[in-house]
C-alpha cells in the first residue's frame, strides 16, 4: 500500500477516507491571497513546506481547489511541487501526482495552458472517486528519474511569464540578478529581496530548473588592479545590481573601488538631468571603467523605436565626448544587431547580455560573467589611456602650440592629437605607432627651430643665420632636440639625454629593423604603454617649458 497525499479544498469524497496511509492539506487561501493574484506565493509559502514535512510515495491533487471550477488550481500546485526542486527534500517532486477531476485530459488541455502537465511522465489523471486510491495501490509505481524528469517533464512544458508582469525590461534584470546572485553566492538584502519575490514563482521556478542554476563561479587567485574605479549607472542598481557587481569585484579583484548611481531614474523622463548627474560623479569619482546600462529611462526607452534616442546610447555618447578615455562597458538585454553596431561605433570596450528568461541557447550559465571578467582585465590593461589622454590635452593647451601660426605648429599640433586615437584604436602594435608619433613630433620640433641645409644646421630665430649647431656637423634629430632644450628650455639637457637617446634609437630599431649604432643598448624593440607614457610626457615637458612670446636668440 502506497504512503499517500491528498491535497483538497474539502470537494474530493477521498477526504471521507479512513485511512492511515493518507495524509491530507487542505487548500484554503484567504480572499486577500486571492484577490492579490498571489496564488503563486501562498502555494510556495503554504502549501510546499506542509509538502515537505510529510512522507509519502504518491500524490493525490483535485483539479480545482476553489469555489471557481476553471482555476484549475491543482494543476498550479503540481508544476510548483515538480519545480520545487531546490526546496523539496528527498526527491519528492519526483514522485507520481495523479489529478483527480471529472473531466477528461483533452477538455482541460483546451481550458487552460496548465493542462500541458497532463501529457508529462508520471502525471495521471482519473475520476474523483474513492477507488482510485485501490486501483492505484495496485500500480507499482516509481519515482521519475532524472532523464525522465529533464525530457519527460521539463522539455514538455513552457511555462509563459504573467502577463500583468511590468515590461520584458523587469523580467530580464529580476531573472539576471536572480542568476548572478545564484552563481557569485550574494545574500544582500536587495538581493534577498529579489530572490523572494520571483523565488515563489512558478515561471521562475522553471527556469531555475531549466537552466539548473546551481554553479558558483570561483578563481583561485585575484588580479592586481592598481587602485582601479569601476563606476556603474543602471536605474536597477538598487535593485541588487550593485550587490551583485560588488561582490564580482571583490571575488575577482584586488584594489577595486567602486560606487554606483541612477535608482532615482525610475521617476525621471529628463535624459539632461542624466548628464549633469553622471558629469558630476565622473569630476568627482574619476572612474577609470563605466558599467552603463543600456535602456536607464524604461518609460521612455520602451517607446522608443530610434536607436539614437535610446537613453544609453546618449549618455555613452555624452560620456564619450567628454571624457573619451574612460573605458565603457554597457549592460543590455539586447543583441540587436543595429543597436550593437551603433555602441561599437561609439566607442564601447564591450557589452554584457543581461540574459532573458526567454533566451534558450545559454551555453554557459556563468557566461557573462566570465566575459565581464575578460573585459574588466581588458579596461584595467586600457586605463594608461587617461594619463595619455590629460598628457595629450595639456600639450594642445600650451602657449607654444596655441599662440604661433606656423605651418610648423599647426602640423605639430597635428600629430600630437594622433598619439591618443593610435592608442585608443583598434589597430595592430599600436605601442609602436605612438611612439613613431611621438617621434615625429620632436622632428617638427626640430623643423620649426633648426634649417637643416647642406650638412649645415641654423637657428632660424636667431640674428646671425651661420651659427650652426653646437659647432658641430651631427645633424641627428637626437642633437637638434637636445640643443633646442639647452637653448630654448630651461629643462637640464643631462637629465634628459637618456631618455631623448631611448626614443631615437626605438625609432630606428622600429623603421630599419636593427639597432644602429651609438644606442648604447637603450633601445626599446617593443615599447609598451609605460614607455608611451614616459615619451609622451618627455615632449610635454619641452614643448611647455619653450617660451614662445620671447623666442631666445643664441
Amino acid at each position: 500500500m502506497h504512503k499517500s497525499l491528498l491535497i483538497h479544498n474539502d470537494n474530493t469524497p477521498l477526504v471521507n477516507l479512513l485511512n492511515k496511509e493518507l495524509k491530507t492539506i487542505l487548500f484554503s487561501p484567504t480572499v486577500d491571497e486571492l484577490n492579490n493574484s498571489d496564488i503563486d506565493t501562498f502555494i510556495s509559502t503554504k502549501i510546499i513546506p506542509k509538502v515537505n514535512e510529510l512522507n509519502f510515495d504518491i500524490i493525490y491533487i483535485k483539479d480545482t481547489l476553489s469555489d471557481n471550477y476553471i482555476d484549475f488550481y491543482g494543476l498550479l500546485v503540481a508544476y510548483h511541487i515538480r519545480l520545487s526542486s531546490n526546496i523539496l527534500n528527498n526527491d519528492r517532486h519526483l514522485v507520481p501526482i495523479v489529478i483527480l477531476s471529472d473531466i477528461d485530459s483533452y477538455t482541460i488541455n483546451k481550458l487552460t495552458p496548465l493542462g500541458k502537465i497532463l501529457f508529462t511522465k508520471n502525471i495521471f489523471i482519473s475520476h474523483n472517486n474513492t477507488n482510485i486510491i485501490e486501483l492505484f495501490n495496485n500500480i507499482a509505481l516509481q519515482k521519475l528519474s532524472i532523464n525522465g524528469y529533464i525530457n519527460g517533464f521539463l522539455k514538455q512544458i513552457d511555462i509563459k511569464p504573467p502577463k500583468d508582469y511590468l515590461s520584458h525590461h523587469s523580467i530580464t534584470n529580476e531573472w539576471a540578478i536572480y542568476q548572478w546572485s545564484q552563481l557569485l553566492g550574494v545574500k544582500e538584502p536587495a538581493t534577498i529581496k529579489n530572490e523572494n519575490k520571483i523565488s515563489s514563482m512558478l515561471y521562475f521556478k522553471y527556469l531555475e530548473n531549466k537552466y539548473n542554476l546551481n554553479k558558483k563561479t570561483e578563481r583561485p587567485d585575484k588580479i592586481k588592479t592598481g587602485n582601479s574605479k569601476v563606476l556603474l549607472i543602471d536605474d536597477k542598481c538598487a535593485d541588487g545590481w550593485e550587490d551583485v557587481i560588488i561582490k564580482f569585484m571583490q571575488k575577482f579583484y584586488n584594489n577595486i573601488r567602486f560606487e554606483a548611481i541612477g535608482k532615482e531614474y525610475k521617476d525621471i523622463d529628463n535624459i539632461d538631468y542624466i548628464k549633469k548627474q553622471v558629469t558630476n560623479k565622473i569630476e568627482d569619482f574619476d572612474p577609470d571603467i563605466i558599467l552603463l546600462d543600456l535602456r536607464l529611462l524604461e518609460n521612455i526607452d520602451s517607446n522608443e523605436d530610434t536607436i539614437s534616442n535610446i537613453s544609453g546610447i546618449k549618455i555613452l555618447e555624452y560620456i564619450k565626448k567628454q571624457y573619451p578615455s574612460i573605458q565603457i562597458i554597457i549592460f543590455s538585454a539586447s543583441t540587436d544587431s543595429l543597436i550593437m553596431d551603433a555602441l561599437y561605433k561609439i566607442g564601447i570596450l564591450g557589452y554584457i547580455k543581461k540574459d532573458s528568461p526567454t533566451n534558450k541557447y545559454l551555453a554557459s550559465k556563468s557566461s557573462s560573467i566570465t566575459k565581464l571578467d575578460v573585459l574588466i582585465k581588458q579596461a584595467i590593461e586600457k586605463k594608461y589611456l587617461k594619463n595619455i589622454w590629460n598628457t595629450q590635452n595639456e600639450i594642445l593647451k600650451t602657449n607654444f602650440l596655441t599662440n604661433s601660426k606656423e605651418s610648423e605648429i599647426f602640423t605639430l599640433r597635428d600629430n600630437v592629437s594622433t598619439v591618443f586615437e593610435i592608442l585608443n584604436s583598434n589597430i595592430s602594435n599600436p605601442f609602436k605607432y605612438a611612439m613613431l608619433a611621438i617621434f615625429k613630433c620632436i622632428e617638427l620640433l626640430c623643423d620649426y627651430y633648426i634649417e637643416d641645409k647642406y650638412n649645415d644646421a641654423f637657428w632660424k630665430d636667431s640674428a646671425d643665420i651661420n651659427i650652426r649647431i653646437n659647432n658641430s656637423n651631427d645633424n641627428s634629430t637626437r642633437n637638434y632636440i637636445l640643443n633646442i632644450i639647452e637653448k630654448k628650455t630651461n629643462l637640464s639637457k643631462l637629465d634628459m639625454e637618456d631618455k631623448i637617446q631611448e626614443i631615437v634609437c626605438s625609432r630606428n630599431f622600429a623603421i630599419h629593423t636593427k639597432e644602429k649604432s651609438g644606442c648604447r643598448g637603450l633601445v626599446v624593440k617593443e615599447p609598451k604603454s609605460d614607455d608611451i607614457i614616459i615619451w609622451f610626457k618627455l615632449l610635454k615637458n619641452i614643448i611647455n617649458s619653450i617660451n614662445i612670446t620671447n623666442k631666445m636668440n643664441i
